[in-house]
């Protein structure tokens, strides 16, 4: 059977929460902070700048899989884009 091409533009994306925000609770918790009600959605939010910023590298070496190798670094603030 032959495999179904990746379709590149879809006309919406899933905007679902990316993290398991009990997780990040605990952990700011661990760091003796509390945790916004607005944090999950923000830390998912800039999850999807970084694996956008990560299909490039993929393309690039000629692969559909996205790996920790695509993955830029961090250098400065990660904000979504504006819209």
């Amino acid at each position: 059977m032959a495999r179904q091409p990746v379709t590149k533009a879809e006309p919406e994306l899933p905007q679902d929460i990316l993290t398991v925000t009990s997780k990040v609770k605990v952990y700011l918790q661990a760091k003796g902070y509390r945790c916004g009600g607005d944090m999950a959605e923000a830390i998912s939010d800039r999850i999807r700048v970084l694996l956008d910023l990560s299909i490039p590298s993929a393309e690039s070496a000629g692969r559909q899989t996205v790996r920790a190798c695509d993955v830029p670094e961090i250098t400065g603030p990660v904000d979504p884009p504006q819209e």
